[in-house]
């Protein structure tokens, strides 16, 4: 059926991901690995993994949304990442997972995760406007 790993699998820099919807995957829906990617207006839903999975450093992740997937809604991991007006929506795992440092996050929401809405290690920017409801483990944890 051509569903096995990844609905979208991108390893390079400076790509450009717009207006992609990756749904029903036995792994996650994008995993991107890379720097200076940009990933804008994506909907990843209902993947057997997480939503969306990104490492790298320099990645531009804008409204997009990770809804219904069976880990987390969207992970990533490096540094110097942005992430701004991203939606995480009803996903098994947390909203948004955020593992490397040194990363900014502005207006991302994280709501009805069965673990956190929105959280990040230390070490990470928190610029204003995250916000998160009805999350398992709690709704915004950026220290």
């Amino acid at each position: 059926e051509g569903k096995d790993g990844p609905g979208v699998a991108v390893m390079g820099d400076r790509n450009v991901l717009k207006r992609n919807e990756a749904s029903d995957s036995e792994g996650h829906g994008f995993e991107v690995s890379g720097n200076d990617n940009h990933l804008n207006d994506n909907r990843a839903k209902k993947n057997d993994g997480s939503g969306m999975l990104v490492s790298g450093t320099g990645n531009m992740l804008v409204h997009n949304q990770a809804i219904e997937n069976d880990a987390d809604g969207i992970q990533v991991s490096g540094t110097s990442n942005s992430l701004d007006t991203n939606l995480g929506l009803r996903n098994k795992g947390d909203g948004l997972d955020i593992t490397g440092v040194d990363n900014d996050l502005s207006d991302n929401v994280g709501t009805n995760n069965e673990g956190f809405g929105i959280v990040a290690v230390p070490g990470n920017n928190d610029l204003g406007g995250n916000t998160g409801s009805g999350n398992g483990l709690g709704d915004v944890d950026i220290p």
